[in-house]
């Protein structure tokens, strides 16, 4: 079963609580954004434990992968995320972090181009690796369907899309056969974050 992740990007854990408490039940994993973290700590994941569901934290470690991980994992989160551009020796600690904790390692692979590196981390054997479309790039007017051909034909079985992610464009995302979707302002900037979450569950099941 596919899996719907949200991304709570907000400044504030009173506003990531209350979308959290309108969707929980219609999304499987709850994503502690960077900007909330860093915004509020590291402490703000194991409030968003309340509503029982795994909880992502998007660190985006660049260094320091073991430690950086191990504190997300002490913490209370279930994942967490190192960037595919850190260094090698820091992906494989957050790795081994995740190891020694049981808990999952997701690979960003935001503003990676090259296959080459892409290989290169599928042999350190991650839990998953997201191939992100950012919040930067999508106002640059880049779309990520169009970026999703590129790793059309590599094979990754452990895959996470996450950009600009819509029930408008959400099906040409399932071509890839992805573990998870991550979806994020399509559902908190609705009118009603519910409803959209629904939807969007309801299309990639």
């Amino acid at each position: 079963m596919v899996k719907l992740q949200l991304a709570l990007d907000f400044l504030s854990v009173k506003e990531a609580l209350k979308i959290a408490g309108k969707v929980w039940k219609y999304v499987d994993i709850l994503e502690a954004g960077t900007p909330l973290i860093k915004a509020e700590g590291i402490k703000v994941i194991g409030k968003l434990k309340r509503f029982g569901k795994p909880v992502l934290a998007d660190l985006k470690t660049m260094d320091t992968g073991f430690l950086e991980a191990e504190m997300a994992f002490r913490a209370g989160a279930d994942l967490t995320t190192v960037c595919g551009s850190a260094p090698l020796e820091t992906i494989k600690g957050a790795i081994k972090a995740g190891r020694k904790y049981r808990k999952k390692v997701m690979v960003d692979l935001i503003g990676i181009k090259s296959r080459k590196r892409i290989e290169e981390i599928l042999k350190l054997e991650p839990d998953y690796l997201c191939f992100h479309l950012g919040i930067d790039e999508q106002t640059s007017g880049q779309e990520l369907t169009r970026k999703l051909k590129s790793i059309k034909n590599l094979g990754i079985k452990n895959l996470a899309v996450a950009g600009g992610i819509s029930p408008e464009n959400v099906r040409s995302v399932m071509v890839l056969k992805p573990k998870i979707v991550v979806v994020g302002s399509a559902i908190t900037r609705a009118e009603k974050p519910e409803e959209v979450a629904k939807r969007i569950k309801g299309m990639i099941c």
